[in-house]
């Protein structure tokens, strides 16, 4: 991640280790997005963070739709990062005391996506994916909901477009 290159204290929950099972998401939009399991990232990770505890979980391949592999432990304390997609739902939003929401349009983004797996992944994205995106992005608000939103789209590569938090200290 450009993140851990960047800071390599931070430490990293990723969204993408608790995706919910294959049979509990669909692939085309039906309401709002299923793709991740919120419930278990807030469980495992987020709740015991807040409360001055270590995170313990278990990766969950998207393939798999259960937990599988070493415990992961991420520690309290220092710059914890909760990255990924969804993480702005309104139902985790409360337990961060930074939120923020990298900007990129659903259309570039399939095309990176494309671009970084090949071909083959088209149809995943085009037709489940970014309209699951879509679905989030307009029933979450997740930009409206962050302190900081960042551009990431073509020439403007992470460019502040909004802060809500005035820092004493640097982030």
């Amino acid at each position: 991640s450009t993140l851990i290159t960047l800071a390599p204290s931070f430490k990293i929950v990723p969204v993408d280790a608790f995706p919910c099972a294959p049979e509990d998401h669909p692939w085309h939009p039906l309401g709002t997005q299923t793709w991740v399991n919120w419930k278990r990232l807030r469980d495992a990770a987020l709740l015991p963070l807040a409360s001055g505890e270590d995170a313990k979980f278990l990766r969950t391949p998207w393939w798999k739709g259960q937990p599988s592999g070493p415990l992961e432990i991420v520690a309290w304390g220092g710059t914890v990062i909760v990255e990924g997609c969804y993480s702005l739902r309104r139902e985790l939003r409360d337990l961060y005391d930074l939120r923020i929401w990298v900007e990129c349009p659903v259309d570039e983004a399939v095309e990176n996506a494309i671009r970084r797996d090949g071909e083959a992944v088209r149809k995943s994205w085009t037709e489940a994916y970014a309209p699951n995106e879509t679905s989030y992005i307009e029933s979450h608000n997740p930009q409206g909901a962050a302190d900081l939103v960042v551009l990431n789209s073509g020439s403007k590569r992470f460019e502040l477009i909004k802060d809500e938090k005035v820092h004493s200290d640097p982030i």
